[in-house]
């Protein structure tokens, strides 16, 4: 059965924030890669359980939030957005192996043709 296919049929196990870094992945730190800067519905943000970090289509790495900020220099210095006010960025750790174990190399569910949004929520 494919990742996909179990997400039809049973949902994730977790509340999953999905962040797709396909283009900052490039750095090499995912971490920094996926904690900002995004537009995300901070009270739909901060209930995520877990978040993965998703790079053309496969999960890269899974993170477990510790909290959700504007994506200005006083949480994330030099890594800052110039448009903090619009855009957010999470401060987290490392998912613990069993939390990881659930997503980490797996194939996300396929985006609809012409979504363009690197952010997408699954809360079942």
């Amino acid at each position: 059965m494919s990742w996909t296919d179990y997400y039809e049929t049973q949902k994730f196990p977790h509340k999953v924030l999905e962040l797709n870094v396909n283009v900052t992945a490039n750095d090499g730190d995912i971490y920094e890669a996926a904690r900002l800067a995004w537009r995300v519905d901070l009270n739909k943000a901060r209930q995520a359980e877990v978040i993965v970090a998703v790079e053309r289509g496969n999960v890269v790495r899974v993170f477990i939030p510790e909290q959700w900020e504007l994506a200005d220099h006083s949480i994330f210095g030099d890594r800052a957005w110039e448009k903090a006010e619009r855009r957010r960025g999470f401060v987290g750790r490392p998912a613990e192996p069993a939390v990881r174990d659930i997503y980490l190399h797996q194939q996300m569910p396929k985006r609809r043709r012409g979504a363009a949004t690197p952010v997408r929520y699954f809360y079942g």
